[in-house]
């Protein structure tokens, strides 16, 4: 099915757009996981699962925190990286959203955790 809808956009388009599909059932999953549970919430801090094309070896006891304390990855599941961004002068989304490359790999595609519960909501 994706390389069908990844056809049909660089039909439509004329140039290749990725494409990563979850069924209403996984995000459902996901959103059920309670991912950030525990996360202190601020003005600034950014709920964000970056989604993966190709699936990555489940790791949820994998945390990592950036140096400059605006990045923390909570979680790696099968297929998402689950993280908290922390709004910064210094680096911006972009960048921080350029994940530690261990155990990631594989196109990413970024969403905020509150679009998925959106998308549960209809």
């Amino acid at each position: 099915m994706t390389a069908h809808v990844e056809q049909h956009l660089q039909q439509t388009f004329g140039h290749r757009i990725a494409v990563a599909l979850r069924t209403v059932a996984d995000l459902q999953r996901l959103v059920d996981s309670h991912p950030f549970q525990g996360v202190a919430m601020t003005p600034d801090a950014r709920l964000y699962v970056t989604f993966l094309s190709d699936p990555a070896e489940s790791r949820p006891d994998f945390a990592y925190d950036a140096p400059e304390g605006d990045l923390r990855i909570v979680r790696v599941g099968p297929g998402e990286v689950c993280s908290v961004l922390t709004l910064s002068p210094a680096r911006g989304t972009t960048e921080l959203m350029a994940l530690p490359r261990k155990g990631v790999r594989g196109r990413r595609y970024h969403a905020e955790l509150e679009y998925c519960g959106k998308i549960l909501v209809g």
